[in-house]
């Protein structure tokens, strides 16, 4: 929450357009990094307040550029926006599902975001953030993947036991960006890593189980699937395996089993959304009613499409404690359809075809 409260304290200075602040703030952090008191994560989540992918932000970012064109904050800042505006504007669908004139937009951006990333890198002593940067991009330039090799080992040169270069360098290596389960599982010995400190090798391990994970779930082998989720979630003590844990589950209408891995995921986060979301979820398939209806309830306010549509079957049925009121059933189902939320759409089509 901290992280996010100081990503929006940056965020607002570049919107109130005082970009002498703004260099001074991200100039600390950068400082802050080089004396050894920030972690290269920790330097990457200061500027992660740039992925932002609104259009209108990039006549900011080049005022900011103008104003400092030797700053590397600033000229690493319009690299990692532009980004974010390429991966927007492409969608999350697979290229055959994408149109022309995204793709071609995409490409476009993305290939300015490498080109700015180059112009930073000579901009710094340590420009650690570029090459993770490099290697997010390199995901969709087929050129540049050929030197994500070399972008890895200047990495490790300038910091020896960096790990956000080595999560791109994952990144790139999983199945659904051309790479393979082989080289995932290759790239994690520890003879790949000479002298990370095990703590840091377990993270990348970590990121290596996750995109694994991912892959035998897109495939449908939902068994190795949580095998490998169970096993990145005995490297690092985070919610996220448990929570792709508990979305299989349910998947497989394996309730209780989902209801486990939710409370699992919420003994770490306790007032995770996510987390709440699945428990729900897990309790709805399980007939437990009352206790689902009283979670939606708390977890309305978020805007959820899954929540509120989940919520408005309630009201629709009286059931779960909830008293029988189909106009507020209505207003959460089209609440839910406008973010194409497709069971809201269908319960309003009966809804409508009953009336």
């Amino acid at each position: 929450m901290q992280t996010d409260m100081r990503q929006e304290q940056t965020l607002q200075l570049l919107r109130d357009k005082k970009y002498d602040e703004l260099q001074a703030r991200m100039d600390g952090f950068l400082t802050e990094y080089l004396a050894g008191h920030l972690t290269d994560e920790e330097l990457s989540l200061e500027f992660h307040a740039f992925y932002r992918w609104g259009p209108s932000l990039t006549p900011l970012f080049q005022e900011w550029v103008n104003e400092f064109p030797k700053s590397y904050a600033a000229n690493h800042g319009m690299a990692i926006h532009l980004s974010s505006v390429a991966w927007r504007q492409r969608g999350d669908r697979f290229a055959n599902e994408t149109s022309e004139e995204q793709l071609r937009q995409f490409d476009k951006k993305i290939r300015d975001s490498q080109s700015w990333a180059m112009r930073a890198i000579g901009l710094f002593k340590k420009p650690i953030l570029s090459y993770e940067l490099l290697l997010d991009n390199a995901i969709a330039i087929p050129e540049a993947r050929p030197y994500a090799d070399r972008i890895l080992k200047d990495s490790i040169r300038i910091e020896r036991d960096n790990v956000i270069v080595r999560y791109a360098y994952v990144r790139m290596l999983a199945p659904k960006w051309g790479g393979s389960r082989e080289e995932l599982e290759d790239f994690v010995k520890r003879s790949a890593h000479s002298g990370l400190p095990s703590d840091r090798l377990d993270s990348v391990a970590y990121k290596v189980r996750i995109e694994i994970a991912e892959d035998y779930w897109r495939r449908k082998q939902y068994g190795r699937a949580i095998e490998q989720y169970e096993g990145a979630s005995k490297l690092c003590r985070l919610n996220e395996p448990w929570l792709e844990i508990s979305q299989i589950q349910i998947e497989q209408a394996n309730y209780s089993d989902a209801l486990a891995a939710a409370e699992s995921a919420m003994k770490m986060v306790p007032d995770s959304p996510q987390g709440r979301k699945l428990k729900a979820r897990a309790l709805h398939g399980l007939g437990r009613h009352a206790e689902a209806f009283e979670l939606l309830v708390k977890l309305a306010p978020q805007g959820d499409p899954v929540v509120l549509t989940l919520l408005g079957e309630y009201y629709a049925a009286g059931q779960g404690g909830a008293k029988r009121d189909l106009e507020e059933a209505r207003r959460l189902f089209m609440v839910a359809a406008r973010s194409g939320n497709q069971r809201a759409l269908w319960y309003l089509k009966k809804m409508d075809g009953d009336s």
